[in-house]
């Protein structure tokens, strides 16, 4: 099983598990929604690793038009729902942050200027949508080229992640856990977050 891009993103979007491991069958939300969303049909994306390396991306109440539909099955991806909020679900390979990028400039095309479209929310929801795609397709590129370095963070060996994941109370103080974080990233070189941000176009 190769959980290298699994453990990459949950590591990029802070939701890692038990003692900062990864729960492999956990799917990784990527979309910004917060307590401060009360719109009912936001647009919550996530990112769901399968064995081999892959991943489903999962948009639930997705603001579509023709040209997003259009997209979706040029990348053989799966449309329910009715009306223009739908759920799209796509098969999608590490190396497939441009695919990504092509679905955010087409739901943030649904608001451009002299565009007509029914739902008066979707004028922040289309933005905040793409960006949420636009940052997963920057981490994917970091982390194919990382992969093609050589330069991913190792996987920790069976023994330690076991010993990490079953913690009793007696090592669970809290110098404990400082201690083993310190050693955690001790073994875990820094991400090269300033080449992400020229992916995303931030200066």
């Amino acid at each position: 099983m190769d959980q290298r891009l699994h453990e990459y993103l949950s590591e990029q979007y802070g939701q890692n598990g038990l003692n900062r491991l990864p729960n492999p069958t956990q799917p990784i939300r990527i979309d910004d929604h917060s307590q401060s969303d009360f719109f009912f049909p936001f647009c919550k994306i996530n990112v769901q690793v399968n064995a081999d390396g892959s991943f489903d991306l999962c948009l639930q109440h997705a603001p579509t038009d023709p040209d997003v539909l259009e997209v979706v099955a040029e990348m053989q991806g799966e449309v329910s729902g009715q009306a223009s909020v739908k759920d799209i679900r796509i098969h999608l390979q590490a190396t497939d942050g441009p695919c990504v990028q092509r679905l955010a400039k087409s739901i943030k095309r649904i608001i451009s200027r002299g565009a007509h479209y029914d739902e008066k929310n979707w004028k922040w929801m289309c933005p905040r949508t793409a960006a949420s795609l636009d940052k997963l397709a920057a981490h994917l590129k970091a982390f194919d080229r990382r992969r093609r370095n050589g330069t991913l963070p190792k996987l920790l060996p069976p023994a330690m992640v076991t010993a990490l994941t079953v913690v009793s109370p007696s090592v669970n103080s809290k110098s404990t856990r400082k201690a083993r974080a310190a050693s955690l990233r001790a073994q875990i070189e820094d991400d090269d977050e300033e080449n992400l941000f020229k992916i995303c176009g931030v200066e």
